[in-house]
């Protein structure tokens, strides 16, 4: 596997209005971006969601030496995922030591807890950028997410770190009960002055296998009125699992990896192998590279993330 190993300047996110079948934005210039399960924790019961409910996080002790060994290997930019995050009281050592070797951090998070304080103390540790989801208007949101009264808390949040000078990315779930609420979506972006806004099908995978049926979409009529919606943007909007699938765009393997949270190198946490990946503990970052380059040779692994054919 052939990963530049002096990561270039250049690891800002593409934001743009477009149409893809995978949800990780490229970034420009060689090198890799890394996502990581820092904890499998949440404080959210999302009707949605496709992470395993469990305890499970990795010590800090045994991740940053990994994230060190990464960024030797040529990651230039990480995400930090979850779980919540944001529930790692040590997450601003975790973002330090991503920035401190140069590679960009990029939270995604609900935001749930994040108030002025902490949001500063995550930007002095190096964050560099955020992705938070709002799944339509105030009423669909809160019912995806399993709990009233988030809508607000997480929109409070999102206005301490644009306050900070923080570029914010919106992502928000695409269903029947999500389009009406999508015009009033846009206008608070815009009013809110996020960086671009990312809708996506639900994809069914993992333990929300059955997820995309219980929440089913009408393309056509949600291609109406994204159409609309566009037209009057301010912000790039862009979709992620409404077009035909395209697995040449994805970058499983090369432009990116993951890290789990129980420290097993995959070549996105998007995939579903029974293997469980390599575990990263043995030999360090560059030997489980190395064996994931033989499997992903082998065709090993394949994307999991495709969503179910919309009408």
């Amino acid at each position: 596997m052939k990963l530049d190993p002096q990561p270039k300047n250049e690891v800002a996110s593409c934001r743009s209005t477009d149409d893809r079948t995978c949800r990780f934005r490229p970034i420009l210039g060689s090198g890799f971006r890394l996502a990581v399960e820092v904890t499998r924790r949440c404080n959210l019961p999302c009707l949605h969601c496709f992470v395993p409910r469990e305890n499970l996080e990795p010590s800090l002790e045994m991740l940053i030496p990994l994230l060190q060994q990464a960024r030797l290997s040529g990651c230039r930019k990480v995400l930090l995922t979850g779980g919540e995050p944001l529930l790692r009281s040590d997450l601003e050592a975790i973002i330090s030591a991503c920035a401190w070797n140069g590679m960009l951090v990029d939270l995604n998070s609900n935001l749930l807890t994040l108030d002025w304080e902490r949001a500063r103390h995550l930007q002095e540790a190096g964050l560099g950028e955020v992705s938070v989801s709002l799944h339509g208007d105030r009423t669909s949101h809160d019912w995806l997410c399993g709990r009233p009264g988030c809508y607000d808390r997480t929109v409070q949040a999102i206005e301490n770190l644009l306050n900070l000078g923080l570029p914010v990315d919106v992502h928000g779930a695409l269903w029947n009960g999500s389009l009406p609420g999508l015009p009033s979506l846009v206008r608070l972006c815009e009013k809110l002055g996020v960086a671009s806004l990312t809708l996506f099908q639900i994809i069914p995978l993992k333990h929300a296998s059955t997820a995309a049926g219980r929440y089913p979409l009408s393309k056509v009529g949600a291609w109406e009125q994204l159409a609309s919606l566009r037209a009057q943007a301010g912000i790039p909007i862009r979709t992620i699992g409404l077009c035909a699938a395209d697995l040449e765009e994805c970058v499983m393997g090369s432009g990116l990896l993951g890290i789990d949270a129980s420290l097993h190198l995959l070549p996105c946490l998007l995939v579903d192998n029974p293997q469980g990946g390599i575990p990263l503990q043995a030999g360090g970052f560059a030997s489980a590279l190395e064996q994931l380059a033989t499997q992903l040779a082998r065709r090993t692994w394949a994307p999991a993330c495709v969503p179910a054919q919309a009408n």
